[in-house]
This record gives C-alpha cells, structure tokens and sequence, in this order.
C-alpha cells in the first residue's frame, strides 16, 4: 500500500494549482482586455466617421434646398422663425423627417449625462476626456466657422448666433469644397482656424482615438482623417 500524502502537502499542491490557474487568468486578462479596447475603440472610431459622412449628407441636402447655402451653426429655427436653433435641428428635418424642437432633443438630461438621439453625436463624446465640453450646444462635432478664403468673395462668418444672419457660404461658387472642411471631430460645438488659441482643442481632439488623428468631413461629401498638422494645413490653407 504506498504511502500517504500528507494533508498539509495536499493542501500545498491545491494552493499551487489554484495559483497557477489564477496567474494563467491573468496573463489572458492582459493579453485579451488591450485587445477588446482597441477593437472597442476602432468600432466607435469608425461609427465617429460614418456619423460624420451622414452629417455632410444632410448638409448638401440643406444646400440644394437653400440655393447653394450651407447650413449656419444657428439659425431661425424652422418650426418657430422668432427662436435661434442649432445646426443639428436645421439639418434633422433632411433624416428623421421631422424637425427637432430644440437641442435638448438632441442633447438630453443634463443630471445623467447629455444623450444624442441621432448621429449628431459623436460616438465618445459623453465619456470624460481633458478639454471637451458637454453641454446642450455641444455633440463632440464642431463646424469650421472660416471655411473660404478672401478670394472667394464669400463671406468666413457665417456659423452666427444671430437668427437674423445669413450665411453666405455658397457650394455653388465655392473654390474647391473637396479641400475645405465642413466639419470635424472637435471638442466643441464650433472650431476656427487652429492659431495658437485653439492648439489645446487641436491636441485634445487628435487624442480621441488611438490613430492620432482627427477625422474631417469636407464640403464636397468625402471623409479624411488628418494628423494635427494636416488638419492645421487645411483649415488654415485649404
């Protein structure tokens, strides 16, 4: 009859083995959780571009039926002229068929956290990230605000908060709309030329994804992402 283990040694042999099942784990753990957030973070990156590709959709949508004119940041808000409206609502009625009543349809429950109803949110934008902003003017895309150059003879405001204002940026006469940008994924609602005021916002928004880079929506409709000196090039120099 051979010999018996002794219980303590037993008991030493489990504590290996369970040790050694726990280090397994956990060696899977860190090989699998860095591939799941990449992957994660590659899914909403490429939603963040599809969302984009929708907004500059609606907005030459917005344009042929404004004689050429792109959509302002605000303007007089369809459903009531005496009241300002973002540039999500006046773009809605080109994708849900109806117009929103305000931003808070867009951007809603300030206590929880704000919540998009459509693509005009970009996909990371309520999560916390230095520099964003959250609010209800804000959906993590902001409108380039100077999108011509002098030569165009077409006015560099026009994303006004003024309801009586008129934009003057026109896609009939634009100088190469596949070179300006429309819009981008941004810390904020708005983005102006990218000067030393606005590096932070440039830094902040190319660090969104783990490409480094910020995607951009242009004028004629395509898509591009852009590292921060590429992005500086076209919106200063487009």
């Amino acid at each position: 009859m051979p010999p018996r283990t002794p219980s303590s040694l037993r008991a030493a042999f489990t504590l290996i083995e369970l040790l050694t099942v726990i280090a397994i784990i956990g060696i899977l753990a860190a090989i699998i959780i860095p591939v799941v957030g990449k992957v994660r973070d590659s899914a909403r990156d490429s939603n963040s571009r599809s969302n984009l590709r929708q907004i500059g959709m609606t907005n030459q949508l917005y344009a042929q039926e404004n004689k050429g004119i792109t959509v302002p940041g605000k303007g007089p808000n369809p459903s009531n002229p005496t009241a300002w409206a973002q540039w999500q609502v006046l773009l809605s009625k080109f994708t849900e068929g109806k117009v929103l009543a305000g931003d808070w349809e867009i951007n809603q429950d300030a206590v929880t956290g704000y919540k998009a109803k459509s693509f005009f949110a970009e996909p990371k934008w309520t999560e916390s990230a230095p520099g964003w902003s959250a609010g209800p003017n804000e959906s993590g895309f902001g409108l380039n605000m100077r999108p011509t150059r002098p030569t165009d003879n077409q006015s560099d405001m026009d994303w006004s908060w003024n309801i009586n204002a008129k934009s003057r940026v026109n896609l009939n006469t634009m100088d190469s709309p596949s070179r300006r940008i429309f819009a981008a994924v941004w810390t904020t609602w708005n983005m102006f030329p990218t000067t030393s005021a606005t590096q932070a916002n440039l830094i902040n928004a190319s660090a969104r994804y783990n490409s480094r880079k910020i995607s951009a929506a242009y004028f004629d409709g395509h898509i591009s992402k852009l590292d921060p000196v590429e992005f500086h090039a076209a919106i200063n120099q487009p």
